[in-house]
């Protein structure tokens, strides 16, 4: 009593033979091979943003040797540690710099708010507002507590204007 299959019949529709299921098997493959690597990017941002960043630098490092390499003839070594020298110089640099500028512009900026929370006051005051100097100065020195240390540390670095 057992059934043959009978050859002129067509797959069923769960059959992995039929021409329309394995289309739409390679359809759904694909879009599930482009989410994972759009996951998998999104997991290795990190790493591949360091190891561009990596590849940047070493080939910022490498033109550095060959542009040495055509005004001073020492050997590669010598001129790739130059060229890490100079880099390095002037990152400290820059550095000095910014921190120099900010404390500057730091101390300015304290200097205008401690000015319009005067002017504030003296409006407040004009408008019937009773103040007392001392709570200004009190609110004052709250406000600058953490930025007066910060420009004090800042400032310690800069040369006067």
């Amino acid at each position: 009593m057992t059934e043959l299959v009978r050859s002129d019949e067509q797959p069923g529709p769960g059959e992995l033979r039929d021409p329309i299921v394995r289309k739409e098997l390679k359809r759904a493959g694909v879009w599930i091979a482009m989410v994972g690597g759009a996951l998998l990017v999104w997991q290795l941002a990190q790493p591949l943003l360091l190891i561009g960043g990596a590849i940047v630098f070493a080939t910022m490092l490498d033109g550095g040797t060959r542009l040495l390499g055509r005004v001073i003839k020492i050997g590669r070594g010598w001129r790739l540690l130059l060229t890490v020298l100079i880099v390095i110089a002037f990152l400290a640099w820059v550095g000095w710099l910014a921190t120099t500028q900010l404390a500057d512009q730091f101390a300015t900026l304290r200097d205008v708010i401690v000015k319009q929370i005067d002017s504030l006051m003296h409006y407040a005051r004009a408008h019937g507002v009773r103040i007392n100097q001392t709570q200004t100065t009190e609110i004052s020195k709250e406000v600058f507590n953490s930025a007066g240390k910060l420009t004090s540390a800042l400032g310690a670095n800069s040369s006067p204007s």
